[in-house]
Parts: C-alpha cells; sequence; structure tokens
C-alpha cells in the first residue's frame, strides 16, 4: 500500500508560454514570401513597388451629374425653393410704366354652401411700351376690422400699349360682414 502512493510534483510556467503573443501568432501565419507584410497602420503607405505616379482612374461624367444632382436636392429641401423665388423676381425683366386698374367691382356669392367674394376687373396698360402685368394684392376686410390679404399673379402676362388684361378672383368672404374689398397692384413681381 506504500508504494501506491506518488508524491505530485510541479511545474511553474509562465504564462509568455502557455499563452501565444500576438507576433506569435502572426509568425504562424505568416505565408514564404510575406515576411516584408507592413504591420498596423504602415499598410497604408504606399509599396516601394507600387508607384505614386501611376495614372489613376477618375470618375466619370455620370458621378458628377449624379452628385451635382443630389446637391440641388437638398438645397431646395432644406428652403432653397423660398431663395429661389426672390432670386427670379430679380432676374425677371421690369414691370414697365403706368399701368392702371380699371372697370372693378366686387360682390357677394353664395357657392355650394360657401360664401365668396367675387372680384372683377382689368389692368389697363397706359404706357407707350408693352409691360408685365404686376401681381395684384386683395385685401377683403371684415366687420371686426379683421384684414384677409390674397395674392393673384398674372403668369407673366404681357400688354401691349392701350390694351387690358382683364382679371376675376373668388376669395373666401370672411364671417358676418365684408366691410370692404381693396385691389392695388403690387410693387414688387413675385
Amino acid at each position: 500500500m506504500a508504494d501506491d502512493i506518488e508524491d505530485a510534483e510541479f511545474e511553474v510556467l509562465h504564462l509568455s508560454s502557455v499563452i501565444p503573443t500576438r507576433s506569435d501568432r502572426m509568425a504562424s501565419h505568416a505565408r514564404p514570401g510575406e515576411g516584408d507584410q507592413p504591420v498596423g497602420m504602415d499598410m497604408l503607405k504606399s509599396s516601394p513597388g507600387r508607384s505614386s505616379t501611376a495614372p489613376r482612374e477618375r470618375a466619370g461624367p455620370l458621378f458628377w451629374i449624379v452628385g451635382a444632382v443630389l446637391v440641388l436636392a437638398s438645397f431646395w429641401i432644406s428652403g432653397g425653393h423660398a431663395v429661389s423665388g426672390s432670386l427670379l423676381a430679380l432676374m425677371a425683366p421690369p414691370v414697365g410704366g403706368p399701368m392702371r386698374l380699371a372697370n372693378l367691382t366686387s360682390s357677394l356669392q353664395e357657392q355650394n354652401g360657401r360664401r365668396l367674394v367675387v372680384i372683377d376687373g382689368s389692368v389697363e396698360n397706359t404706357a407707350s411700351a408693352a409691360s408685365l402685368v404686376p401681381t395684384l394684392a386683395i385685401e377683403v376686410t371684415g366687420d371686426a376690422g379683421r384684414v384677409t390679404r390674397y395674392t393673384l399673379g398674372s403668369a407673366g402676362a404681357l400688354v401691349e400699349p392701350g390694351e387690358h388684361y382683364r382679371f376675376s378672383s373668388r376669395v373666401n368672404a370672411p364671417m358676418g360682414i365684408v366691410a370692404g374689398v381693396s385691389v392695388k397692384m403690387a410693387e414688387r413681381n413675385d
């Protein structure tokens, strides 16, 4: 029975001999002829065998067209449409000489259960040259003094000297009594 007992022997191993380090793993995975592979951020540097003056392939026209469309779409969506109206108004030909409002009439009508103010009239060109019809500003005043403003564009209509541009507009009537209707030519054509 005394022969059955055996003293245990212990051997102390260093951690580096049990768990391989990163450099040991890289050396074990290295292929023949690849000993000069770049390590870490060195892979971003140009290799000596590859010429940095080699011609690069440039982006084609489709790339630049798509890029320009994306830039313009971003500009338009983020508020460029508001700026473009002002720029287009500056580029428009100036509104010509003396224009005057003529034959203005306004009346109340009821259509499909809605009360409407109907405004009819014309813009007369009294100048000696053709002119663009300006935007018309319509103001409807209610009995409480509340003013509702509307604009009526002319789509860039050109009126020859001595001719008339006829217009008609229907706008919602205010609640209660309509105290007044005013039609003016706007200062700017926007």
